[in-house]
Order: structure tokens, then sequence, then C-alpha cells
């Protein structure tokens, strides 16, 4: 997770240099706008696991993934 924050970090500075250096957006939309999208996928997780959602999703992956290893 610490790798997936810190990527996300870099890619979103970079790419707020880039749209700031346009003089498309100010500093404050860029901040703005990383915090609303990481704590809106957050709170998504956050559901998922209250309805163990994302619990069966990976069972589910985990046996076709392993249908797939066992078909080759």
């Amino acid at each position: 997770r610490r790798r997936w924050l810190v990527a996300s970090l870099v890619l979103a500075g970079y790419m707020s240099l880039v749209r700031m250096s346009a003089g498309s957006h100010f500093l404050s939309d860029c901040l703005f706008a990383w915090f609303a999208t990481y704590f809106s996928l957050w709170l998504t997780e956050w559901a998922y696991h209250q309805r163990a959602w994302l619990a069966r999703a990976r069972v589910s992956y985990r046996l076709t993934i392993g249908t797939f290893r066992t078909a080759w």
C-alpha cells in the first residue's frame, strides 16, 4: 500500500505541475482533487469490507486463476 501511495503522490504531483504550468489549474485545485480521489477510494474500500464484497471477490478471483492454471 505504501508503494501505491508514494507512486500516486509522485504522479499526481507531476500532473499537477503540468496542469499549473499550462495555466489550467491552481495549486488548491490540484490538492483538492487528490484528497477527493483518495478519500473516495478509501470510502469505497471501507464499504466493500463492510459488506464483505471484497472478500468474496478475492475468493472468486483466486478460484478463477486456479482454474486457469490447472487448465494449462
